[in-house]
């Protein structure tokens, strides 16, 4: 028989053969033509993707900001020759998402605008929420709060109409960043909040170490360090407790935390902290944490005048960053260099390198870091007693911070401008600055009395939020309790059921089919009371519930089947409770001899 089945399988085989060649023989050109058209397609997408991979590389790792948006660039352009939409919408959001928006900002509008517009032609409502969302990035890279804000309104809707909630919350982080823009801070604190009650209540991992990381910005920007620092070591937790951990992530958590502390208390620096994460960026090849980490560390040096220290970690610690520094930022080098001149009393050497400097940085966009410089400069010129080259230098600040808006370095300005015009003997100048320094001063006292009343609104409004999740937690458990109560009752019901069929005389399977959902509900229950503790003690890993269900589970189906069957055939075979309707008319006869009889 077995033989038999070998020699139809074999026949069957060799049947399918020849009819799949005959059919190939037949359509063997239309085949190739699909063929090609498939290995075209598939290879487009291969190249766009590998080029998406190297910018994301670009920017993310090697942080050459260049070559991220070359790379973008060729996959858009190659995207685009394909005609296919897909392709060019993978292309157009990897650009938006992988390129500084703020040096491209022109590009990635006009990306981001056509990237919208095809989603709305495909009306495809996934490609339309993300293309909303880089086009609200782009809006919020330019500080064009205003259209920021009216994009984010935009994805919102989008994300409604899918239902689909994580979209829903990072549309609310967005409506947030806008709104904080737009210096609407409390509403854009409610958004964040909005964002992290969603991100919670789906327990999605990745969304609430988004909404932990925005508001612990949000709270460092109002100088609510505290705060910033627990929210940021909430969401290191978060990437602790999940298996594989992601170091990186981890480094750049280490990082902000060490931001936050020297915003705090800009006297103090943890240099532990510092070479521990040098040391991981060095060591991983990860080139933007590490220049992160060493601007900082170079901001603070400066800031409280360790020159020297800056020194012997360029020269002596780390020369070969001092290089590296010239290739990326030869503003900044030729600044350290002048620094480390004046530091060795080489004064023409000192101004040599800041004029460099000032060369490089007069076709900077950014005001505020030109005005810094200019700052730094003039205050060089005045150690160097040369007053007529501070006061330009100084005037230069003043005007580039007016320009930017920037208070402190305004007043900064005004103070040494103030002080050198007195010395001057010019003392319209002199009266004209002192009038703008107590302006400025006033401004920056009120604008630090505002930033202590949104403090207390910050704080009531968390104190708020608190006390509506205590009152929902509350409501929640009191529900759960009130269910887990009536599934007991329910269990001793039908436990109470079981045995009054087990006392009459009741057909045999109606026992057995109440005792076998009896049964089940019973261990059903105990499971799911299990299942809570389990998912808590596990911080939800799949792995370990699964290993302790499984032990569970061999624990409890023998037993249940042991005890099962145990029951039933008590219950069947002896009666608990004998009732009989003879028992019953017995005891009514008892009962009614047990009268007394009024005629006596």
């Amino acid at each position: 028989m077995l033989k038999r089945n070998y020699i139809l399988l074999f026949i069957f085989v060799l049947l399918s053969c020849n009819l799949s060649s005959s059919l190939a023989s037949n359509s063997e050109s239309d085949k190739n033509v699909q063929k090609h058209e498939i290995t075209v397609k598939d290879k487009d997408h291969e190249r766009i993707d590998s080029l998406c991979k190297l910018s994301i590389e670009f920017n993310t790792t090697l942080y050459d900001r260049i070559r991220a948006d070359s790379v973008s660039e060729l996959a858009v352009v190659l995207a685009l020759s394909t005609f296919r939409p897909d392709l060019i919408l993978i292309a157009y959001s990897n650009y938006l998402e992988n390129v500084d928006l703020a040096l491209f900002n022109k590009k990635a509008l006009k990306y981001a605008l056509a990237a919208k517009q095809l989603s709305l032609e495909q009306q495809d409502q996934e490609w339309a929420w993300q293309s909303t969302m880089n086009l609200t990035n782009v809006y919020l890279s330019d500080y064009d709060f205003h259209n920021a804000l009216i994009s984010a309104y935009s994805a919102i809707t989008i994300a409604r109409d899918l239902n689909d909630e994580s979209k829903i919350a990072e549309s609310y982080l967005m409506i947030g960043r806008s709104l904080e823009g737009n210096n609407q801070k409390i509403e854009a604190f409610r958004n964040y909040l909005l964002a992290t009650k969603i991100s919670r209540k789906t327990e999605n991992r990745r969304l609430t170490i988004m909404c932990y990381s925005q508001l612990s910005d949000f709270y460092r920007v109002t100088n609510l360090h505290s705060k910033a620092a627990s929210y940021k070591l909430m969401e290191a937790e978060l990437i602790t407790n999940h298996s594989p951990i992601d170091s990186l992530a981890l480094m750049w958590v280490q990082y902000n935390l060490l931001v936050i502390n020297l915003e705090s208390d800009e006297a103090r620096i943890n240099e532990n902290a510092v070479k521990h994460i040098l040391d991981f960026a060095s060591h991983h090849n990860q080139v933007r944490l590490k220049e992160f980490t060493l601007s900082l560390y170079r901001s603070i040096l400066i800031k409280l005048d360790r020159i020297d220290l800056l020194k012997q970690f360029y020269t002596i610690q780390h020369p070969e960053e001092f290089e590296s520094l010239k290739k990326s930022s030869l503003p900044f080098y030729y600044r350290l260099k002048a620094y480390f001149s004046e530091e060795e009393s080489q004064i023409d050497s000192a101004n040599y390198y800041f004029k460099n400097a000032e060369e490089l940085l007069n076709s900077d966009p950014n005001f505020i870091l030109r005005s810094h410089f200019h700052l730094r400069y003039g205050q060089f010129f005045i150690r160097m007693n040369e007053p007529k080259q501070a006061i330009e230098q100084l005037k230069k600040a003043y005007d580039l911070a007016q320009e930017a808006n920037f208070l402190g370095y305004m007043l900064e300005a005004s103070v040494y401008l103030e002080k050198l015009y007195v010395e001057d003997k010019n003392f319209e100048k002199a009266w004209h600055f002192a009038s703008n320094s107590k302006q400025l001063n006033d401004s920056i006292n009120k604008l630090a009395e505002k930033g202590k009343l949104l403090m207390l609104e910050i704080n009531h409004e968390t104190q708020q939020r608190q006390m509506l999740e205590e009152q929902e937690m509350q409501q929640t458990i009191r529900r759960h309790n009130l269910q887990y109560m009536a599934m007991v009752i329910g269990i001793l019901v039908i436990f109470l059921i079981l045995i009054l069929l087990g006392s009459f005389k009741v057909p045999k399977w109606a026992i057995q089919v109440l005792g076998f959902f009896s049964f089940i509900f019973l261990f059903e229950f105990i499971i799911l009371v299990a299942d809570e503790k389990i998912h808590h003690f596990t911080h939800g890993e799949p792995w370990k519930i699964l290993l302790i269900k499984i032990f569970l589970i061999a624990l409890l189906l023998p037993f249940h089947h042991w005890v099962e069957h145990k029951v039933v055939h008590y219950l069947i075979n002896k009666k608990l409770i004998r009732f009989s309707v003879s028992h019953f008319r017995n005891l009514f006869q008892k009962k009614e001899s047990e009268k007394p009889d009024l005629n006596e």
